[in-house]
């Protein structure tokens, strides 16, 4: 499975664009195209960043769910730009619901400027001609630890076996994911909007939010 996903934000709506290429087992070289569009509220939206059980006080819960948002958006801008690539350090983060009086105490949404210049000095060392790069120091990774549950939509921090909460009608409820991979949301099936779901008992494929667990690391792949 293939899933490849925009958001766009204007006026409290965020708008998800989703597209997934699921393979035919049944028949080699052939595939399903799926194609969705979600819309949801910003209140909707940073209810699904907490656990089902605590949404109604995601708002009581938001300076630790930020904290750890943000610690993830950082080592992972930090591993970009130790890796040459280029950040867009002018990003403004969509806003919180207009009735949340809430002040974040985070100046940047991720790395400064100065930290990023910094992290990537080996950079233009590397791409000047005649210049010798110096080896860059060995560092395992740290991995992230087993039992790790976050939010689709985010970045996923860890490659490995991930199980989602959901039980998604198309694609596998676990799936191996790797690191800068976005953690999916699925398509669950749901009854039909009005009398077809109702009475007719008619569903349909939505693409639903969920939250994905880390169990397995990629070694302990068979």
């Amino acid at each position: 499975t293939e899933t490849s996903l925009w958001r766009l934000y204007a006026d409290n709506v965020f708008m998800t664009l989703g597209f997934q290429r699921e393979d035919d087992k049944k028949h080699p070289g052939m595939a399903a195209y799926l194609f969705s569009i979600t819309l949801t509220t910003a209140e909707n939206y940073y209810r699904g960043t907490v656990d089902p059980k605590d949404r109604l006080k995601w708002r009581r819960m938001w300076p630790d769910t930020e904290r750890t948002l943000m610690k993830l958006r950082r080592n992972a801008e930090i591993k970009a730009a130790q890796d040459c690539l280029e950040l867009d350090l002018d990003y403004v983060d969509p806003p919180l619901p207009p009735d949340f009086a809430y002040t974040s105490p985070y100046k940047t949404s991720g790395i400064d400027r100065e930290t990023y210049n910094q992290l990537r000095q080996h950079c233009h060392k590397a791409a000047a001609p005649h210049a010798e790069a110096e080896p860059e120091p060995f560092t395992p990774p740290a991995r992230l630890a087993l039992g790790t549950v976050l939010p689709s939509d985010t970045p996923c921090p860890q490659s490995g076996l991930w199980r989602c909460d959901a039980n998604p009608n198309v694609g596998s409820k676990e799936r191996w994911l790797t690191t800068g991979q976005v953690l999916p949301p699925v398509l669950v099936s749901q009854p039909r909007p009005g009398l077809a779901g109702s009475l007719l008992k008619q569903t349909e494929n939505t693409l639903t939010p969920t939250r994905w667990t880390l169990i397995a690391y990629p070694d302990d792949k068979a």
